[in-house]
């Protein structure tokens, strides 16, 4: 450690580069503040950083509306394809030489997350399983039982 004594307005041992930066930005600002005080109410500064803050704000909320939607629409699509197949193998399978479980589990799964996505859908949380935790267990199930 150096036994010099920084002044004040030098940058600290410890202070970051970004911290005494804005030290910096302060200190010449400070001269300022009345003047920057009259432009704030003048210019109406203040209602327009809300109205900044706002407008970001709103675009991230449409955003992830969007994001969310889309999803709902994902996780339907995959339990309705996941029914649809279930029963297509039904129909093409000899019933009386053939175990279910596997294809009844992908319907009841198919179902279960087709529910779940329309649940989150209403009200944006479900208290079914997630629809990824519930095709996630399915194909284990399925991948497990397989011959």
């Amino acid at each position: 450690m150096s036994d010099v004594k920084l002044k004040p307005w030098e940058k600290q041992s410890k202070e970051s580069s970004k911290a005494y930066e804005a030290f910096v930005v302060y200190k010449n600002l400070h001269k300022s503040v009345s003047l920057i005080r009259r432009w704030k109410e003048k210019w109406n500064w203040q209602e327009r950083a809300e109205s900044w803050d706002n407008s970001i704000a709103e675009k991230a909320r449409a955003k992830k509306a969007k994001d969310y939607a889309k999803m709902i629409e994902v996780q339907t699509g995959i339990g309705q394809m996941l029914q649809a197949e279930a029963i297509k193998a039904i129909k093409a399978m000899d019933l009386s030489k053939a175990p279910l479980s596997s294809l009844l589990e992908m319907i009841n799964s198919g179902v279960k997350i087709e529910r779940s996505a329309h649940a989150m859908d209403k009200n944006g949380t479900t208290t079914e399983s997630t629809s990824s935790n519930i095709l996630a267990e399915t194909l284990t199930k399925i991948w497990t039982n397989r011959k």
